[in-house]
């Protein structure tokens, strides 16, 4: 199934997401009271700003203004991303 989401310069098509995602999607967009395409813009528009705020934002501001960083600490936040990240990538698989 496919998604058309058509914006005042261009149309994205979506496929590959599956019945059941799609029904999830239509869901969610009807309860927040959005159309689909709104529903899938606010996400993109979300993860861009994240993404963005992630490469500008310093450790330093992460872990706290004024609090040594302690790479100990540090390194388990990184190791349990890192797990996080390759538990989803398998479930993909």
């Amino acid at each position: 199934m496919a998604i058309n989401m058509p914006t005042a310069q261009t149309t994205i098509r979506l496929t590959g997401l599956g019945k059941k995602r799609v029904a999830a999607l239509l869901t969610r967009a009807r309860q927040l009271g959005m159309t689909p395409d709104r529903y899938v813009s606010e996400l993109v528009a979300h993860d861009l700003a994240l993404e963005r705020k992630a490469r500008t934002t310093s450790i330093r501001d992460i872990m706290g203004r004024g609090r040594p960083v302690d790479e100990a600490e540090l390194d388990k936040l990184v190791e349990a991303a890192r797990d996080e990240h390759h538990a989803k990538t398998r479930r993909k698989r």
